[in-house]
């Protein structure tokens, strides 16, 4: 989910969006992010979502329950899904 977030973040500032809201349903990564809190297993990618973060006028992390996020759960994993399908395909 981190590293979902900071693709999503890199995306955004090579758009050149200034303003963003960034949603998860992912309850203790918003807690660390909002707090600016440390888990070591990823501290590294904290840290870069966090430098991130500083190249917009305006973020938020908002924690958003999985029965609320439904339609975007299934998009997500149907991406994922089509991402692997490809990758066996290349040798």
């Amino acid at each position: 989910e981190a590293l979902a977030v900071k693709a999503a973040l890199a995306a955004a500032v090579s758009s050149h969006v200034s303003s963003i809201i960034m949603y998860s349903d992912s309850k203790n990564l918003i807690l660390l992010l909002n707090s600016q809190g440390q888990d070591v297993a990823l501290n590294g990618v904290l840290h870069d979502i966090v430098m991130l973060a500083r190249s917009f006028t305006s973020i938020s992390f908002i924690y958003i329950p999985r029965l609320a996020n439904v339609q975007a759960d299934l998009i997500a994993k149907a991406a994922l899904s089509a991402i692997s399908s490809s990758a066996s395909f290349v040798e």
